[in-house]
């Protein structure tokens, strides 16, 4: 279901940063970035599913809410990594997005479909 996917998808591509980071190879790099796409790619349909049939919410407020935060995080994130990679390297920077990818696991069961 789509709580599954979405816990296996944040693992996969937390993995993959993971992966990339600790090994520190040019190729690593590149074999952890695909993983990471990957995980991420089948989540976009997921989420936006569960954006749409929130309780509570018509499902136009639900999805453009979800699109809000997405076009925010697309301008913050990459700043924000830049401002921790001058203060603690670029590789340290990065666990933070591996935090982040984590955080989906708990997460997951929000990405369940509201009842109908």
């Amino acid at each position: 279901g789509p709580v599954t996917v979405v816990r296996a998808g944040g693992l996969a591509a937390g993995g993959g940063v993971a992966f990339a980071l600790v090994v520190g190879h040019p190729a690593a790099a590149l074999a952890g970035f695909v993983l990471m796409g990957a995980g991420l790619a089948a989540l976009v349909p997921i989420v936006f599913r569960a954006a749409g049939t929130m309780t509570g919410l018509s499902p136009g407020a639900g999805i453009a809410a979800l699109a809000t935060v997405g076009y925010a995080a697309f301008l913050v994130g990459p700043p924000a990594i830049g401002l921790l990679s001058e203060a603690f390297g670029l590789d340290n920077a990065l666990w933070l997005v591996v935090a982040l990818l984590a955080l989906l696991v708990p997460l997951a069961q929000t990405a369940k479909p509201a009842p109908s």
